[in-house]
């Protein structure tokens, strides 16, 4: 197995860190957006799994950590979901204008509903699309005064809320109240590939099925009876990285084109 680059990529003047999974004359590129106070590698190094997946199966994989996460610039605590949506076109935009092409975009999580926001807004960035338990319904939760049903900070300016030793700070509670997660993907017309367990305990299986409804005939719902909220579970794992590799597959062409590190 290959060693992953390094790669860099800036956005507002700050830093953006980044593995590259390079290979020699790639079936097509991915690119993996982590979820929510997560990193590039994933939970319990899930991502570190799907690229590695399919990297031997001829792809170019490049996992990046969002501002606030892993060893991006940034503080957790100044984040926003908006700002994230931007980042994610930010390593698309600049890796489309390397490689000539749209990539296949896996997102987990919050990077799952940030990745569907985009291919709203920028469709032409998109080849495919796979939803690992996309957040929209993070939404929900804020406007209803909570996180993981723990009470917002009654004055968030002020004081920020613990989320497992992180502190998630009013820019990002306050961005999320105004934030409309299902906007714009009537826009994007390429294929849609939504993986969520039927047992998550923080994002609930209805939020896929209204991304379903939403996108209707090019959207594909696979639904996990255990797996929880990370795939912790070795065959619901297992099965979710096959079948995200198979997904990615179905809708891949050949290209010898390269990608070059960044300094």
């Amino acid at each position: 197995m290959k060693v992953p680059k390094n790669f860099v990529f800036l956005h507002r003047g700050l830093t953006l860190r980044a593995s590259f999974y390079q290979v020699p004359a790639p079936i097509d590129y991915v690119v993996l957006n982590h979820g929510f106070s997560s990193n590039r590698y994933g939970t319990g190094r899930l991502l570190v799994q799907i690229a590695r997946a399919l990297h031997d199966e001829g792809y170019a994989v490049l996992a990046f950590d969002r501002l606030g996460h892993g060893e991006s610039d940034g503080e957790f605590s100044e984040i926003t979901a908006s700002d994230e949506v931007r980042q994610l076109e930010t390593v698309l935009d600049t890796m489309k204008q390397r490689v000539g092409r749209p990539m296949h975009v896996v997102g987990h999580s919050l990077g799952g509903m940030g990745a569907a926001v985009l291919a709203g807004e920028r469709p032409d960035l998109m080849k495919s699309l796979n939803l690992w338990a996309p957040a929209a319904s993070f939404v929900e939760d804020i406007n209803a005064g909570h996180i993981m049903g723990d009470p917002l900070p009654e004055n968030p300016e002020e004081e920020l809320f613990d989320f497992d030793g992180q502190g998630v700070g009013a820019p990002f509670i306050n961005d999320a109240r105004a934030f409309d997660p299902y906007r714009g993907l009537g826009n994007y017309d390429g294929p849609v590939n939504l993986h969520h367990a039927e047992d998550d305990p923080i994002v609930p299986i209805r939020a896929s099925e209204r991304y379903l409804s939403l996108w209707g005939e090019q959207a594909r719902l696979h639904r996990y009876s255990i797996g929880g909220h990370g795939w912790t579970q070795l065959g619901a794992r297992k099965r979710l990285i096959q079948q995200t590799v198979a997904d990615i597959e179905a809708c891949s062409d050949m290209s010898d084109t390269g990608l070059r590190a960044a300094s």
